[in-house]
C-alpha cells in the first residue's frame, strides 16, 4: 500500500507536470520558469525544489520516465513479421501498442515533434533512431541493402514514421488509434505509393 506521503509526492509531481504542459501548449517552451510553473501548478518555489532541481532537470525526467515506458513495452516482433502479415488486414502488433502509448503520453509527444529536439528530447530521438536502425530489415551485408543505401532507408522511415503520428496528433486525434496504426502499417510495409494504388481500386 502506497504511503501518505508517497501518494501526496506523486500528487504534486502530476500538478507541475499538468502545469508545464498547459504552459507550453499556450505559450511555448521558452515560457517555461520555476515561477510560472509554481504560479500554474498552485505549489511554492521551494515545493518545486524539493521534487527538481530546475526545469531542465524536470524535462530530463519526463523524457526518462517515456523512455523507460518504452523500453517496457511487452511486444517485440522483428520488421520481417510485417512482410508475413500481408494478409492480414490489422495494425501491425508493435505498431498498434506504440500508438496505444503514444495516445497516453499525447502531451508529451505532441511537444517533442514539434520543438527543437537539440533542446527537449534528445535522448528519446537518439532511442528511437536506435531502434529503427536495429529493426530496419537488411537482406544483405553493405550499405545498399534493399536497393538503397542504408542512411536513406533509416531517414525516410524515421522522417514518414513520426510525420505520420505527427498529423495524427496535430488533428487531435480524429481517426481511432488502432486505424491510425492500421495507416501506418499499410505505409511501412507497402510504401505510400503502393498504398495509394490499393485506396483507388
Amino acid at each position: 500500500m502506497m504511503s501518505k506521503h508517497r501518494e501526496q509526492t506523486n500528487r504534486t509531481k502530476k500538478r507541475i507536470e499538468e502545469a508545464f504542459y498547459a504552459i507550453t501548449e499556450e505559450r511555448g517552451l521558452d515560457a517555461v520558469n520555476v515561477r510560472s510553473l509554481c504560479q500554474a501548478a498552485g505549489i511554492s518555489r521551494g515545493t518545486f525544489y524539493l521534487h527538481y532541481l530546475d526545469v531542465y532537470d524536470l524535462m530530463d525526467k519526463l523524457e526518462e520516465a517515456v523512455i523507460s515506458g518504452l523500453e517496457a513495452l511487452p511486444v517485440q516482433q522483428k520488421s520481417e513479421q510485417l512482410i508475413d502479415s500481408a494478409e492480414q488486414e490489422q495494425p501491425f502488433p508493435s505498431i498498434l501498442q506504440f500508438f496505444q502509448y503514444i495516445n497516453e503520453h499525447h502531451l508529451f509527444f505532441k511537444l517533442w515533434l514539434h520543438h527543437d529536439r537539440s533542446k527537449f528530447g534528445v535522448k528519446l530521438g537518439q532511442w528511437l533512431r536506435a531502434r529503427i536502425s536495429e529493426k530496419m530489415p537488411m537482406r544483405r551485408s553493405g550499405t545498399e541493402a534493399a536497393g538503397a543505401p542504408a542512411a536513406f532507408m533509416m531517414t525516410y522511415f524515421h522522417g514518414a514514421f513520426f510525420d505520420v503520428i505527427r498529423h495524427w496528433l496535430d488533428t487531435g486525434r480524429e481517426l481511432p488509434l488502432e486505424e491510425a496504426a492500421l495507416v501506418l502499417t499499410r505505409l511501412i510495409r507497402n510504401g505510400p505509393l503502393q498504398t495509394a494504388l490499393e485506396g483507388g481500386e
